[in-house]
């Protein structure tokens, strides 16, 4: 009885095994166009924080894909190049070798994060992603997308949180991260991270803006008729991650973009 009882245990555990291995490998699909922001992490360096666009298709090799990375710029995809990468099936990790580093991405149903890392192992960019889906939507930097963002985060009725703040502009208190924690929708308290250069770290003057002060400067520029306004959202709380906006192609200076990172709510749980 126990030997009976033992193999049929081991053919359950066999059984939830190919189970689990069938959902993580329909899990980790990474066929597709991906949308995120790709964040540089090493200052001061001649890299940028970029709004991406990855289309990722199938090559001959099972274990091959090929990568074609486009970045925004006024609104249109700019090519960066194609990779090719080794996938792993069964932790969902991609691999891209480049001459500097290699690109690891790791996918996760419909999303993709990822990293670069140089030779000498320093992590160079962080990239978060979302997989876009078939069904028909307005642009991500329309100003329909902007309301229907914004209905989404006030729905979540989060009006206690913390995050880190960085925008650039041609102005005092930029290039300065800044960890921004908000009490009722106010500000209540901010504490700089780190700076960017030498210089913007003697500005006291940096900005100090809610999630709610992101979607009035995205609708302004909207209503500025802004020849740029290019902006990705949080896939879960839906406030603006990053933006970048050029008033006029035709007037230097006037560029301004930020962005979010380590969103934290605090109390209450959220609604859903």
């Amino acid at each position: 009885m126990a030997i009976r009882i033992h193999l049929v245990g081991v053919a359950l555990a066999l059984t939830l095994a190919g189970k689990t291995s069938a959902q993580s490998s329909a899990a980790a699909n990474p066929i597709g166009t991906w949308r995120g922001t790709s964040t540089c992490l090493v200052h001061p360096s001649p890299c940028n924080d970029e709004i991406v666009v990855y289309r990722i298709t199938p090559m001959k090799s099972p274990d091959s894909v090929s990568l074609a990375a486009f970045k925004i710029v006024r609104g249109q995809e700019e090519d960066m190049g194609v990779l090719n990468c080794l996938f792993t099936v069964k932790d969902g990790q991609l691999a891209c070798a480049i001459p500097r580093g290699v690109w690891h991405f790791t996918v996760r149903g419909d999303s993709l994060t990822g990293e670069l890392r140089r030779t000498d192992n320093t992590k160079f960019r962080d990239v978060r992603a979302t997989r876009n889906t078939p069904t028909p939507a307005p642009p991500a930097t329309s100003p329909n997308e902007l309301a229907a963002q914004q209905a989404a985060w006030k729905a979540l009725g989060v009006s206690d949180y913390a995050f880190s703040y960085r925008d650039r502009c041609f102005c005092s208190g930029s290039y300065v991260w800044v960890r921004i924690t908000v009490h009722n929708s106010n500000v209540a308290n901010t504490q700089m991270i780190r700076a960017e250069t030498v210089r913007a770290g003697l500005d006291s003057g940096y900005r100090r803006p809610t999630i709610d002060s992101l979607f009035a400067w995205i609708s302004d520029a909207y209503k500025r008729n802004s020849e740029t306004v290019d902006v990705a959202y949080d896939p879960q709380y839906h406030f603006p991650l990053s933006a970048q906006i050029d008033g006029s192609t035709t007037i230097i200076d006037d560029e301004f973009e930020f962005a979010v990172q380590d969103f934290t709510p605090l109390g209450p749980a959220v609604k859903h």
